[in-house]
């Protein structure tokens, strides 16, 4: 079975979908189970389902960031130097923070270059 034919039994997708997600009641429970041993194509189509669900959830899981400060830590032990002294937050140089509004006139500019090089190119009959 073709991985992109989601829908096209859309009775036997939905019947899978809920299988994975178990929101299906008893009999239709019972009914994926059987299909899924009488036919390998079924359960071919469960696997692949399966894959995409968790290619999915992988993707929306955020990454995890290691801290700084243990990571600091380490590298200066392998380098062989003594801890780096604790500095007040107070002290450390804050990122500089670019407003909402300048980020939507750049975004505006670059959108604005774009479209005058695509009427230039469209006028020599590049585009």
């Amino acid at each position: 079975m073709h991985l992109f034919s989601f829908g096209k039994d859309k009775k036997q997708d939905e019947l899978l979908s809920g299988y994975l997600d178990g929101e299906l009641e008893m009999n239709d429970n019972a009914e994926v189970e059987e299909r899924i041993v009488m036919d390998s194509g079924s359960a071919d189509r469960l696997a692949r389902l399966e894959h995409a669900a968790l290619l999915c959830e992988s993707a929306m899981t955020p990454q995890s960031l290691a801290d700084a400060g243990a990571f600091a830590d380490r590298l200066l032990d392998r380098l062989g130097r003594a801890s780096a002294p604790d500095v007040p937050r107070t002290q450390l140089p804050q990122p500089r923070r670019i407003g909402s509004a300048a980020v939507l006139a750049s975004v505006g500019l670059i959108v604005t270059a774009a479209g005058v090089t695509l009427v230039g190119l469209r006028r020599r009959g590049v585009v």
